[in-house]
């Protein structure tokens, strides 16, 4: 007699195991495994920049809502931002051609050597300063008598002086020759005076004509006289005379 068991074992054997996956099978599904997982990790990298530009949305059109406030608050109060905006856009524009940057540029050069400008004129005034100095002349007090000279004069000269110093100015009565000649006549003035002199009667004059120095002054005058005579017969010049000034009303 078979045992059952032994039977049982006999007529259902064990089959053979399942034939594994084929190589090329394996590498693909462990290529798309790894592709998978370094798509993953990109999109845990991206998360929280979507997450910042969700916030940045948000952000943005708060922004857009305070401006919109700010723009209704200064139209309220008559400013036109529209129309300012513009003109800051023009400006703008204006600012960055190019002749104007060239003159920013030239004037940054300037600024940039200024200093050394400024050293050098301080350098000047002070050697200037020394001379006037050892000439016995203090520069402050000639600066503030001149102040004060020029201060007094402002106040004293009107539209008529003004006028006259023009006239004055533009006539022949400061050219060097005829201050020449009145510095002359007024060294012999002084002298003159510091040496005194005495009554003269008709003979002692007619002594004096025959002094050659005598002679050469009374030629001069003459010539003087001449000359005088025939500037009185020319008519005189526009620029001359000195109009008159109307009467104040007041």
């Amino acid at each position: 007699m078979i045992d059952a068991t032994e039977t049982s074992h006999v007529s259902n054997p064990p089959g053979p195991p399942a034939d594994p996956a084929p190589p090329g099978q394996r590498s693909m599904e462990a290529l798309i495994l790894r592709r998978l997982d370094a798509l993953d990790a990109k999109l845990d990298r991206l998360s929280p920049l979507l997450e910042m530009g969700t916030a940045g949305s948000g952000a943005m059109a708060a922004m857009v809502d305070v401006a919109d406030e700010e723009v209704r608050h200064l139209a309220e109060q008559g400013v036109d931002a529209d129309a300012r905006l513009k003109r800051l856009f023009h400006l703008l524009l204006e600012l960055t051609r190019e002749d104007t940057l060239e003159r920013f540029e030239e004037a940054v050069k300037l600024a940039r050597d200024l200093p050394g400008m400024l050293a050098a004129g301080v350098d000047v005034l002070d050697v200037e300063a020394g001379q006037l100095r050892d000439d016995g002349i203090d520069p402050m007090e000639a600066l503030t008598n001149g102040a004060r000279a020029a201060l007094e004069f402002g106040v004293a000269v009107g539209p008529r002086e003004v006028r006259s110093l023009k006239a004055l100015l533009a006539s022949d009565a400061l050219a060097p020759e005829a201050i020449e000649v009145v510095s002359m006549a007024a060294n012999a003035l002084v002298e003159t005076r510091m040496r005194g002199c005495g009554p003269m009667g008709p003979l002692s004059l007619l002594g004096a004509l025959r002094d050659p120095q005598v002679q050469k002054g009374l030629g001069f005058l003459v010539e003087v006289g001449r000359s005088f005579g025939a500037a009185m017969q020319r008519p005189p010049s526009v620029s001359s005379p000195v109009p008159a000034l109307p009467e104040d009303p007041s």
